[in-house]
């Protein structure tokens, strides 16, 4: 097998592998130096490809540079290849369409439904217009905000009985205990009596003896 371009003829060449040990000087090092020198080929990227020539299709060995170039003419493809790829491209554009009536269905049914949301809050502000105009003003009372049952279109709920509180017994006041005023008695009496003696005392004169 040639490795050779039929187009711009590059091929094989002959080259040297180069080892180097040390590092470099700009590194810090003490340079670079050739340890060994070895043969070697470097060979072009050659590819077998099919290529219209002259009206015929034939099988030519091309360099990628001249592919990239430009410089060959690929041949069409057959009837079969053409058949699919087309077949691909309805299903492709069938999928877009799809896809766009789906977008739109849904952007014009949001739309709709933005539009039946204004005319329902526009009726239902005119019906509360035309029933505050039927209402007669109330007048609010001192205290502040009418009760909720009094207020236009308020449910009247059934008052909660109140708990009956049990009925409380008078409670008897605790009688003034007489033991009290018993003890200040006994204590003012025994303070009466030191006193009453310390009196007869000084007023009792000493019996005089009697001389024989």
């Amino acid at each position: 097998m040639s490795r050779k371009c039929e187009i711009c003829g590059r091929k094989s060449s002959v080259g040297n592998t180069i080892t180097r040990s040390g590092s470099p000087k700009y590194k810090g090092g003490i340079g670079l130096h050739t340890g060994g020198i070895t043969k070697r080929r470097f060979y072009p990227n050659i590819q077998r490809i099919k290529v219209l020539i002259d009206g015929e299709v034939k099988h030519v060995r091309v360099c990628t540079s001249c592919m990239k170039a430009g410089k060959v003419q690929r041949p069409p493809a057959r009837p079969s290849q053409l058949k699919a790829s087309a077949e691909r491209e309805q299903r492709r554009q069938a999928a877009e369409a799809a896809e766009a009536a789906r977008v739109a269905a849904a952007h014009a049914a949001a739309e709709a439904e933005a539009r039946a949301a204004e005319a329902e809050a526009e009726a239902q502000d005119a019906a509360d217009a035309a029933r505050a105009k039927d209402e007669k003003p109330r007048r609010k009372p001192a205290g502040g905000e009418e009760p909720a049952s009094k207020k236009p279109g308020a449910v009247e709920e059934p008052a909660a009985k109140k708990p009956e509180a049990p009925e409380e017994k008078p409670k008897k006041k605790p009688e003034a205990s007489e033991e009290k005023p018993k003890k200040k008695q006994e204590a003012s009496e025994e303070t009466e009596k030191p006193a009453a003696e310390g009196k007869r005392k000084r007023t009792e004169k000493p019996k005089e003896e009697k001389k024989p």
